[in-house]
């Protein structure tokens, strides 16, 4: 408790010293003090934002890693590219970060989309940071598949924690059930024949997870069993959390009326999001992974 009490009081201190300083400016109206102080106040708000984010990272899992799944809606080219728009976003702010990214999973389309795609972030608090953004994305914007049509698009994002506690979710061997397939391929002389690609099945939940990222059947084994076991401790966990439960028998489908987040780029420029009410005027910047404030809000909403 050393360390909140020592901020909390940091951060009361500037803020009267600032405060005392704003006062005797604006009666000299000093414009230059004014400005300087505006922004060390403003600094003080982003300082005291920061504490609030980090008291609220207190889940069991929030200060671990996260594996993140994009699904696209229907739509077709434009749902696949728009999942490659996503998975890019969070890609960008991993980087911001320093967060590691590995690829556990892609299923690329016939086209330059994605069908789906589950990617690890390894990172102090990742999934305390996007486990909020599970739920339906939608996009607007002008096709760039068509003429000139102005296009609407879903993607699902879910966010798991990634248990690396392997005893963290009782699994026993018995209950899977591995079924080898090929990775596929682009076709023809290219197309890959050897059963490297895993399907795993748990028996008594019935969940599926398959990889195919790696060349190597086992590899692609213990992959599908960190995700597999991503999956099941949040079955668990939901298993414990009546909310949580009532939530997941509610789970929205992935297309109009269910979105948590709108992206607009045409008419308007926008990124609207519909459980904290947050907007942001720069969509690009969004997209280019700056997602922070929306994280933020998340928690503190």
């Amino acid at each position: 408790m050393e360390q909140p009490c020592a901020l909390v009081l940091e951060l009361d201190r500037d803020l009267l010293a600032s405060a005392e300083l704003l006062e005797l400016a604006t009666e000299l109206a000093d414009l230059a003090a004014i400005t300087e102080i505006t922004g060390d106040l403003a600094r003080i708000d982003r300082r005291l934002r920061a504490a609030e984010v980090g008291r609220l990272l207190s889940g069991p899992a929030d200060h671990g890693n996260a594996l993140v799944s994009i699904h696209p809606g229907a739509g077709g080219a434009e749902a696949r590219d728009w999942a490659v728009m996503m998975m890019r976003m969070y890609l960008r702010w991993s980087a911001r970060r320093g967060f590691q990214v590995e690829i556990l999973d892609r299923q690329d389309g016939d086209d330059d989309g994605l069908e789906a795609v589950t990617f690890a972030v390894t990172g102090l608090a990742a999934y305390g940071y996007l486990r909020r953004e599970t739920g339906v994305h939608r996009l607007v914007r002008m096709s760039p598949f068509g003429a000139g049509s102005r296009q609407t698009s879903f993607a699902a994002v879910e966010v798991l924690p990634d248990r690396d506690d392997a005893t963290a979710v009782d699994v026993k061997e018995a209950d899977l059930e591995y079924t080898p397939l090929t990775r596929g391929g682009p076709g023809g002389q290219h197309q890959n024949k050897v059963a490297s690609a895993i399907r795993l099945r748990h028996l008594p939940s019935g969940i599926a997870v398959l990889c195919r990222s790696e060349r190597s059947q086992h590899q692609n084994r213990a992959i599908a069993l960190r995700m597999l076991t991503a999956q099941l401790g949040e079955l668990e966990r939901i298993g414990r959390d009546a909310a949580a439960a009532a939530r997941a028998k509610a789970r929205p489908s992935i297309g109009f009326g269910h979105a948590r987040r709108s992206y607009v780029l045409s008419p308007a420029r926008r990124v609207v999001d519909a459980i904290t009410g947050l907007e942001s005027a720069n969509p690009d910047g969004v997209l280019d992974g700056e997602i922070d404030p929306f994280l933020e809000a998340a928690m503190l909403a």
